[in-house]
């Protein structure tokens, strides 16, 4: 999981984003490969929590909670094209 617009925003988090999910379908799709690989990507803006994912993690380990990540996993969740 990415997240563009954390610790600090920018105007445009939202395209940077898409145009790194974008980049990321190009670069599997330029792989050799014995078998296909595919790639799988759901963007999604809004506001979330981010909080320490435990006590016991790393400090730097950081957990996005909210409907907004949960929209993005749906979105990756479905068939890979």
């Amino acid at each position: 999981m990415i997240y563009f617009g954390w610790p600090g925003a920018h105007e445009d988090d939202a395209e940077r984003g898409v145009r790194s999910a974008l980049e990321m379908v190009r670069a599997v799709k330029g792989v050799s490969a014995k078998h296909p690989l595919a790639v799988r990507i759901g963007v999604a803006t809004g506001a979330v929590v981010v909080g320490e994912a435990s006590r016991e993690d790393n400090a730097e380990a950081k957990l996005a909670v909210g409907e907004t990540p949960n929209l993005a996993a749906r979105l990756q969740g479905g068939r890979p094209r």
